[in-house]
């Protein structure tokens, strides 16, 4: 669903001064090698990315390496089309999620570009692209699981490291009205998270607790926590 909001909670000491972030770490990218049976890379292969949800098309051939790379693409079900003459099509499918970088690699048959194409699912990829811990939520989770106080924060808690760090009652008005947004990661403070909406900062240090925008739990269709091994986008 288009409207949904995609939250993004980073924790990690390296973002306490995150006015130099310009990062899109509400979309992610799908990158990969290009190669025929022998292992050869194949330079200047057609690659389309098709979102199959909105029918949004990118086209881009593969460099002297046999290496594909997209710029940000929002998350959603995508479909990776690769000809080059001589070889026959090929495509996959794959879900990115929220701040995912997905290797996708395929090894092309000697054939008829005009031959019919066999379309191949994939299940779950393994993150090999980066070294970041890090927690996914989807729509349906974030609807199932447990959350009285209907604080997206709350969510936070269920991945492993996170703790609450100040009670709910405490003496902020607007703390006393949404909850606490205070947690602590792996044993740090809880000045040193950082909380991203649609990419943009929701961060704030006056009466907030820590967050600005505090979107219905309906409202978020991704949320992931990060908590160690932070990527370089973030500066």
């Amino acid at each position: 669903m288009q409207d949904k909001t995609r939250l993004y909670a980073s924790i990690a000491a390296l973002f306490v001064c995150a006015a130099t972030l310009t990062a899109q770490v509400d979309t992610g990218v799908l990158s990969g090698t290009v190669s025929d049976a022998s292992g050869a890379v194949i330079p200047g292969a057609s690659v389309e990315v098709l979102n199959t949800a909105t029918n949004y098309l990118l086209t881009r051939e593969t460099n002297a390496s046999g290496l594909y790379v997209s710029p940000p693409l929002p998350p959603g079900p995508y479909r990776i089309t690769i000809s080059s003459e001589g070889f026959r099509t090929v495509a996959k499918e794959v879900a990115l999620n929220l701040s995912e970088r997905i290797a996708v690699d395929f090894e092309l048959e000697i054939g008829a570009v005009a031959e019919s194409v066999d379309v191949e699912a994939i299940g779950a990829v393994l993150q090999t692209e980066t070294a970041t811990l890090s927690t996914l939520r989807s729509e349906e989770e974030v609807k199932e699981l447990p959350n009285i106080s209907r604080n997206f924060v709350d969510l936070m808690r269920y991945s492993a490291g996170v703790v609450l760090a100040q009670p709910h009652n405490s003496g902020l008005p607007l703390s006393q009205i949404r909850g606490s947004t205070v947690s602590s990661v792996n044993g740090g403070h809880m000045t040193d998270n950082n909380f991203m909406i649609d990419g943009l900062q929701n961060n704030s240090n006056h009466q907030g607790q820590g967050v600005m925008v505090f979107p219905e739990i309906e409202a978020l269709e991704q949320y992931r926590v990060e908590t160690s091994a932070p990527d370089a986008r973030y500066g």
